[in-house]
């Protein structure tokens, strides 16, 4: 009698842990599903709705340093720079010592040097993407400005060539981080006993999920301080041919 009251006791209070833990995540879950939808969005290229995902998750975690950045990211591939640039000196005002703070300072540092005449409401101009939109047709050119035109064509594809081959390999490698945390295990837990005898339910004493996650994060870190580099080196060459055709019109 003493063991079964005991039983009784152990399933019981088994019971309210679970039901305190699933009050946590229910309490935690909303904010980060909208910041995994977000990440899913950006990846699939839909920059609004990522935006709009990580707005609504930082209205639970103001303070998130990280997703300020990644909604940074979303608006200036909407070209929606004076937003971006507020959102990456959030950002970095967070994590001015970490790796999202050096990001946010790269990132604000291409909105400065290669800006298109845009103000912003601190001392930056913007870009980022915009430095990436096609020219304005040319007037009809000679034979040294197309040389010069095809030679700027030709170093630009090949910065977009070195950095699609680059963002491979960074997915190559998270892919295998991945992997080598395994799948998720289950071991058997006794929840309650019937007519037949004990009851049992999976129980996950392994999820990668986190682990997971943190991976997707960092390389997503990488992925997007390889692209504005990109964007920096594409801007930079713009710039100078620019000036050197400017130089044989005049």
């Amino acid at each position: 009698m003493k063991e079964r009251i005991g039983r009784t006791v152990f399933l019981l209070t088994v019971f309210v842990l679970l039901a305190v833990f699933a009050v946590q995540q229910r309490a935690l879950g909303a904010s980060d599903y909208m910041a995994r939808l977000g990440e899913k969005y950006y990846k699939a290229g839909s920059y609004d709705n990522a935006a709009n995902s990580f707005q609504t998750a930082l209205k639970d975690h103001p303070g998130s340093a990280y997703l300020h950045y990644m909604r940074a990211n979303a608006l200036m591939m909407l070209h929606r720079n004076v937003e971006a640039a507020d959102e990456y000196v959030q950002a970095s005002s967070l994590d001015p010592l970490g790796q999202i703070g050096k990001y946010s300072q790269h990132a604000l540092e291409i909105l400065s040097q290669t800006g298109t005449g845009d103000k912003v409401r601190r001392p930056l101009a913007t870009a980022g993407a915009d430095a990436l939109k096609p020219t304005s047709p040319e007037p009809v050119q000679s034979d040294l400005e197309r040389q010069i035109t095809a030679e700027r064509d030709t170093k630009i594809e090949q910065i977009n060539r070195e950095t699609k081959d680059k963002i491979n390999q960074l997915e190559g490698e998270k892919n295998d981080r991945m992997a080598s945390n395994g799948s998720k295990a289950y071991r058997p837990v006794v929840t309650g006993y019937g007519p037949l005898g004990p009851i049992y339910q999976p129980f996950a004493y392994y999820d990668p999920t986190e682990a997971n996650d943190q991976i997707v994060r960092d390389y997503a870190l990488k992925e997007d301080i390889l692209r504005g580099e990109s964007e920096r080196r594409i801007a930079d060459i713009r710039s100078f041919y620019a000036q050197k055709l400017a130089g044989i019109r005049h």
